[in-house]
């Protein structure tokens, strides 16, 4: 009888207690067995390390690494370099997936011969609503189309470009491990481990089913908009520029994009917001180059929600006060 694959999974934890156990309950919970969870403990300050010692008494499949703070790219490079699995998958610690995920998601990838498989994400807010992030162009990575993998709708919601991340992603394990995730980034970082695993990827398969749960949790280091966030998404701009460049990929228009709508939907709930544009546009040379015809007919192009190319048109026709009154409507 052929032995059933071992999955790697790999958990980033850094302050988060409070949600820690229901994370690592879905993955131990999961119909296939074959696993090896690997909890990174990111030198959190609560009571995260006492208790991913605790749960890996409670499953001999649960491996702990304790290090010093180094971020969650750092935390999963770590994780990486202790994978011994032929998959590699990775979960945030204050999300959970569904029992059913790595079972089918295995089945497809060895049925098919794929070096990825991608599942879809439901996104769960605090208020227990639900946004089902419906990717209609992600199939398009079965042809390694990349540029598509930054077009996609959320249905319920306004069309929008998600940087999707590496957990909803089953990656055979020498392609995971021959790739890195940035540490010079603290905002996006993951979009381009992603993007180097596609590139290196043969067969990419997608099975359409909302296997992952993302945790919106505004107190997360993605969600929270700090003193350094647009410092940091300025920084991710840049590394996004140079590394479309180096890669000679043609989606320059939607990280254009996706630095004018940070930039500007972040601060849309402000009373300063056109005082505040203005002085942006004014002081920001990277924010005054986004602005071109040429970006904004191809964002409208990849546009799909009628309300996002309403907000596209007065934004890039710098139409403040409009754009404010449409991006604050309920």
């Amino acid at each position: 009888m052929k032995k059933e694959p071992k999955i790697s999974i790999i958990v980033p934890v850094y302050k988060v207690e409070q949600y820690l156990e229901k994370c690592v309950n879905s993955i131990t919970n999961q119909i296939y067995k074959n696993l090896e969870i690997i909890l990174v403990d990111d030198g959190s300050p609560d009571n995260s390390p006492a208790l991913c010692d605790t749960l890996a008494k409670t499953d001999k499949r649960i491996k702990v690494i304790h290090k010093a703070n180094g971020g969650v790219s750092s935390a999963r490079n770590e994780g990486l370099k202790h994978a011994a699995g032929d998959y590699v998958a990775f979960v945030d610690s204050d999300d959970w997936i569904e029992k059913e995920m790595y079972q089918e998601m295995q089945e497809l990838a060895v049925k098919t011969d794929s070096d990825i498989v991608f599942a879809k994400t439901r996104q769960i807010y605090a208020d227990g609503k639900i946004s089902h992030i419906n990717e209609i162009n992600l199939p398009k990575l079965r042809n390694k189309e990349i540029i598509y993998f930054f077009s996609n709708a959320r249905s319920g919601e306004d069309s929008v470009s998600i940087f999707g991340g590496p957990c909803r992603m089953l990656v055979k394990s020498e392609i995971a491990k021959s790739c890195t995730f940035s540490t010079k980034l603290k905002h996006g970082e993951d979009l381009f481990y992603v993007l180097d695993c596609i590139e290196k990827a043969e067969k990419i398969e997608v099975i359409e089913k909302y296997f992952y749960n993302y945790f919106f949790n505004t107190s997360s280091v993605t969600n929270s908009i700090g003193k350094n966030y647009f410092q940091n998404i300025k920084d991710l701009h840049i590394y996004a520029k140079n590394y479309i460049k180096e890669k000679n990929y043609d989606f320059d228009f939607l990280v254009n994009q996706a630095y004018l709508y940070r930039n500007v939907i972040n601060r849309a709930n402000q009373k300063d917001f056109v005082k505040q544009m203005k002085e942006l546009y004014a002081s920001d040379e990277l924010f005054r180059e986004c602005f071109n015809r040429k970006n904004y007919k191809r964002a409208q192009k990849f546009e799909l929600g009628f309300k996002q190319k309403i907000r596209n048109f007065l934004m890039y026709h710098k139409m403040w006060r409009l754009f404010k009154l449409l991006a604050n409507k309920k």
